[in-house]
């Protein structure tokens, strides 16, 4: 093949770059010290190392991987299956897709799921959506003690709907509200010792 670049039996470069213009096919190991720039292809079988950063779609890497292009620009897909596709964020957490669980971000460990704002990594963060592992769902709190737990002012554009239950539940927080299934229901209020009926 025309302007076609082997490696068969490893190749390592310490000092100074390697330029390839076509296509670059490794069925050994590659182990390079310095910059490597191709402009066709990479297919190989083996190992690749690199010490450095690598860059697509850029000469200038910032970061160990650096991708730049437009619309779509990184696939993951399963050989073994078409409808699964992961992540592995060291073990500890996964972000894919799954056939039967949908789209995922999952943990392995005993840590919750927390998206925040903040201005560099796991730093100074402000936590916006906060769910424990036991799945207690906080906004605006990390600490949530109930379902859902929100701290701040909460807007409903539309009907909140209660689902009335009798007896009325025992151990909820003082300024509870819950409906009971008497006929007809009736809305009450938990003063922090009984139940009152608002009407």
């Amino acid at each position: 093949m025309a302007n076609e670049f082997k490696i068969k039996n490893g190749l390592i470069v310490d000092q100074g770059g390697v330029q390839i213009t076509g296509s670059l096919l490794v069925s050994g190991s590659f182990n390079l010290g310095d910059d490597i720039t191709i402009d066709g292809n990479i297919s190989g079988s083996g190992n690749a190392y690199i010490a450095g950063n690598v860059g697509i779609g850029t000469t200038t890497p910032i970061a160990k991987l650096n991708i730049f292009g437009t619309d779509q620009l990184i696939q993951i897909g399963d050989t073994t299956s078409v409808n699964d596709a992961y992540i592995s964020l060291n073990n500890r957490g996964f972000i894919g897709f799954d056939a039967s669980q949908g789209m995922l971000w999952q943990a392995t460990t005993s840590r919750p799921f927390n998206i925040a704002h903040g201005s560099d990594w796991g730093t100074s963060l402000q936590s916006r959506l906060y769910i424990k592992t036991s799945g207690e769902v906080g906004i605006g709190t990390t600490t949530p003690t109930a379902k859902l737990h929100v701290s701040g002012t909460v807007q409903f554009d539309d009907i909140l709907s209660i689902t009335p239950q009798d007896p009325l539940p025992s151990g909820v927080p003082t300024g509870s509200f819950a409906v009971s299934s008497s006929s007809p229901p009736k809305p009450y209020f938990y003063d922090g010792t009984n139940w009152n009926a608002l009407y």
